[in-house]
């Protein structure tokens, strides 16, 4: 299936902070925003070019998801990110390192079947926040991944491109509580529809 990832990132311009990944699933395209108020918009002219997956990072009210379902109808399954609460203490400590200006370590990790172990993460750096996206081909490499992102303090990764519930259990168990693992999830409408 080909997906977006949408984060917001203050300063980020989304015609040039984005990296697009082919993969066996379908592409994979990842996209940051300056505001929010652009997701929506973005999100409809990516479907309109036959993206099928919009993805949501855990930083976007699911308030948003809502209105990019409404803007893009049965046209493309629409998750956000959220986070059990097993990864509420280090979301916090997260949010509040933001809030007072710092830039706290962050991760994405991508499912591509295709990945190569140890592969080199690709890193976007909209308006100087580091974001390391990690391709991995399967769950127990993204396991792996999160337990080294954690021995670097790393507090919050992020998990898109289609991992399953089993896969999603592994990674936060693997990161022992000490990083917030957030996963894509859709609201009931999503999946009647």
């Amino acid at each position: 299936m080909k997906g977006v990832v949408i984060f917001e990132v203050p300063g980020a311009r989304p015609d040039r902070d984005r990296i697009l990944r082919k993969r066996p699933e379908g592409d994979c395209l990842i996209v940051a925003v300056d505001n929010v108020s652009e997701v929506s918009p973005i999100a409809v002219s990516l479907v309109e070019a036959g993206f099928e997956l919009v993805e949501l990072c855990g930083g976007i009210s699911p308030k948003v998801r809502h209105d990019v379902r409404a803007a893009t109808g049965d046209r493309a399954r629409v998750s956000s990110v959220t986070f059990g609460i097993e990864s509420l203490a280090s979301a916090a400590r997260f949010n509040d390192a933001f809030n007072r200006g710092e830039i706290p370590k962050q991760a994405f990790v991508v499912l591509d079947t295709a990945a190569r172990p140890g592969e080199t993460p690709e890193v976007m750096t909209p308006h100087s926040i580091p974001t390391p996206i990690h391709f991995v081909k399967d769950a127990e490499a993204a396991a792996d991944v999160v337990r080294r992102l954690v021995a670097e303090d790393v507090l919050l990764v992020e998990l898109y491109g289609g991992f399953s519930t089993g896969d999603i259990a592994m990674v936060i168990n693997a990161a022992e509580g000490r990083a917030a693992i957030g996963s894509g999830g859709f609201a009931i409408d999503a999946l009647t529809s």
